[in-house]
């Protein structure tokens, strides 16, 4: 049975073996064992979790039969105007990894919908994310974008199981997308969903 629960430093080590499972199989292809290395570092040390728990992130975790499975991690949309009311009823979602072996099993479903009843919990009307293309997964990967970037984005093709489709299940719309996000040919796909009832 699944069973998702908010969590803190306690659970950095489980955190921490997650990405590490995650990564390996998404980026071996993309990314030398040096560069993967620096980057797990950077995001997932001890360090920079504690940093990142401090600093508002919000993580939750998901276990099956008391054993780590898949994490989340969220927090209201940083902002720096006058606004602040009002944009932090605005979350985003930050990461999701779940164990490469457990994948297809709804773990993904459960973490998602868990954080949104956080999100509304919190006062929270929209959650945010983006999803990268960095590995010619759809068809908006590889390719100049501009100028003609909404037919691109209207047009989009699922090539080789890029995650958009799954949050498109999970009720997410694409509402933009950043060309060239991770370099050139390496788009950014901007996704939201409205948690209101």
């Amino acid at each position: 049975m699944i069973i998702v629960k908010k969590v803190g430093e306690e659970s950095i080590p489980a955190i921490q073996e997650l990405a590490e499972m995650t990564w390996a199989i998404a980026y071996a292809a993309i990314l030398p064992p040096q560069q993967m290395a620096y980057m797990l570092d950077l995001f997932y040390s001890t360090t920079a979790l504690q940093k990142q728990m401090q600093g508002g992130d919000r993580f939750i975790l998901a276990t099956d039969n008391n054993e780590p499975v898949g994490f989340a991690s969220y927090s209201p949309k940083e902002c720096h105007t006058e606004l602040v009311e009002v944009l932090s009823k605005v979350y985003r979602l930050h990461k999701i990894y779940i164990d490469p072996n457990q994948q297809g099993k709804g773990i993904g479903r459960a973490l998602v919908a868990d954080l949104e009843e956080r999100v509304r919990e919190c006062g929270g009307l929209t959650i945010t994310l983006g999803t990268d293309d960095v590995s010619d997964q759809t068809s908006l990967s590889g390719i100049n974008l501009y100028p003609h970037i909404w037919e691109h984005l209207a047009n989009i093709k699922n090539l080789k199981r890029h995650p958009y489709e799954f949050y498109q299940k999970q009720g997410y719309v694409i509402v933009g997308l950043m060309p060239d996000a991770n370099g050139p040919g390496k788009p950014d796909i901007l996704m939201a969903k409205s948690v209101v009832r």
